[in-house]
């Protein structure tokens, strides 16, 4: 594909924004919910995370597909839209490892990942447009590492194995979008299996972590 064909048009950057907008009012709806719901310290921190990780996603996303292309905004924004899919990773996980995960095994998985996406993340900063192979991998890599966590939760929470499984998918086929964007408003099409994926990883926390 060449650089002309993946520039988007105007209605496709307004369904982009529009998607993600809604996604960030649902985001802090979602973290209002978890906050209510905690019972102590450890659910409050991991529904902090998690609701301030998709808020901060959604948000970015909404604002870099807002503004008008070429401009420095929207470049800026490019920048914190991709660091921020490191974030909600990150964001999203945390919940587990905290919660439901025995300590201090959760918390010595919560320091790794967050080093791998620490990683990332200065990447991202540094060099927005270089290794995008690299973050493709890296993304994957890290949702798909909860898969390690499968025994564990099939075994004393097997609903949220099914439904983090389940966002996974929806997350892994997005990409699909992502990458190659073979037809008009694959974009969109992509945020709309972003936001699948984090409303099944919310019900999965929401409903059998909290």
């Amino acid at each position: 594909m060449n650089k002309q064909s993946k520039v988007q048009s105007l209605g496709e950057e307004i369904a982009n924004a529009i998607s993600h907008g809604i996604g960030a009012l649902l985001g802090i709806a979602a973290l209002v919910l978890m906050l209510i719901k905690s019972n102590d310290g450890y659910d409050i921190f991991g529904s902090l995370v998690f609701g301030i990780s998709m808020i901060l996603l959604y948000t970015m996303s909404c604002l870099y597909h807002a503004f008008k292309k070429d401009t420095l905004v929207k470049r800026i924004f490019k920048r914190f839209d991709h660091i921020s899919i490191y974030v909600l990773i990150g964001g999203t996980f945390a919940p587990l490892f905290i919660i439901a995960i025995d300590k201090p095994l959760g918390w010595i998985y919560l320091v790794l990942q967050w080093a791998i996406i620490s990683v990332g993340i200065m990447f991202k900063a540094v060099k927005i447009n270089r290794f995008q192979v690299m973050h493709v991998i890296l993304f994957l890599g890290l949702g798909w590492s909860g898969l390690t966590l499968a025994p564990t939760l099939i075994e004393t929470y097997p609903n949220v194995f099914y439904l983090i499984l389940s966002g996974g998918i929806f997350y892994s086929v997005g990409v699909f979008f992502y990458a190659t964007r073979f037809f008009k408003y694959s974009h969109f099409v992509w945020h709309i299996f972003v936001l699948l994926g984090t409303v099944s990883h919310f019900f999965a926390i929401y409903l059998y972590i909290l």
